[in-house]
């Protein structure tokens, strides 16, 4: 006997809605096909209080919270309009303005428009400074040159930022670029790794392992925002565990419903997405300028 025909016969997944298997071979009018585990689910029951509770918890109330980190970390990156700093404008009892047109170079813009420089100064002592404002003496041949006492930023909007506190501006401007390309190949990464980590050992374990990457990589990264190299790793780190948080409960939430359900879980987490976008700058507002720095407008 040929050992092939030992092997007991696999059984087919494919069911009518009566609950009746169809072979391989077998074109099946009737009705619609549906796959076994669908059965399996309607007899146990595809839309109840547990789908109902975890869908409101995870796929709506957690998408809030989580979303909020990511618009949060987008307001602590923002740069805000910065010039070179100039001491003396407090001991000369000069307006900030006229501080400004004395010791800063106009230059175009980024629209074209002509505006102080943001990366220069002109050469100046606070004694020329003083006789050009009171004599209306301007000095010869202004020497321009870099900011050399740091730089001072409009709190109009922004108290304190990490760029503001780090001076991430003019010759390092492009660490605030690379901070947000680290994060976006940490969502790559994330995205693949955890999802092939998945299909292989669960979802829920992907869920419980993003969790802490997420919070800690986040903590570690206000921690650590001076330290330019380390302030990167943590970000890249958070930022792979930020998709898994999404994409593991609503993956589990459309297995465990009705199709008919899906398209509704998934408008469900985006609701709570975009809910938590609309928060952030409300809730930041409200903290009195504290996380994430945001100063009342």
């Amino acid at each position: 006997m040929d050992a092939s025909s030992m092997e007991p016969e696999t059984t087919n997944r494919l069911l009518t809605a009566e609950g009746r298997a169809v072979t391989g071979d077998e074109k099946y009018d009737g009705g619609e096909i549906l796959d076994a585990f669908d059965i399996l689910l309607e007899a146990v029951g595809s839309h109840g209080k547990f789908q109902t509770r975890f869908n409101a918890i995870f796929n709506f109330g957690l998408s809030v919270i989580v979303s909020m980190s990511s618009l949060n970390y987008v307001m602590a990156m923002t740069v805000p309009e910065h010039w070179c700093y100039v001491p003396g404008a407090l001991e000369s009892n000069i307006s900030g303005d006229r501080w400004k047109e004395l010791t800063l170079p106009r230059e175009k813009g980024t629209k074209g428009e002509m505006a102080y420089s943001k990366c220069k100064m002109f050469n100046v002592t606070v004694e020329d400074i003083t006789m050009e404002h009171l004599f209306n003496q301007t000095v010869a041949h202004k020497e321009i040159i870099g900011c050399q006492y740091g730089w001072e930023y409009d709190k109009t909007w922004y108290v304190r930022t990490t760029p503001s506190d780090n001076d991430w501006v003019c010759e390092n401007e492009l660490r605030v670029t690379n901070i947000f390309m680290y994060a976006k190949i940490g969502d790559v990464v994330g995205a693949f790794v955890f999802g092939q980590l998945g299909d292989r050992i669960g979802r829920k374990k992907v869920f419980i392992a993003s969790i802490p990457l997420l919070v800690l990589g986040r903590m570690a990264a206000v921690l650590c925002s001076g330290i330019y190299p380390l302030f990167a790793i943590c970000i890249f780190l958070a930022s792979t565990g930020f998709l898994p948080i999404f994409l593991s409960p609503l993956a589990i939430g459309t297995e465990f419903c009705n199709k008919k359900y899906r398209s509704r879980i998934n408008m469900l987490q985006c609701v709570g997405w975009t809910l938590g976008f609309s928060l952030t700058p409300l809730v930041a507002w409200a903290d009195g300028a504290r996380i994430p720095k945001v100063a009342h407008g």
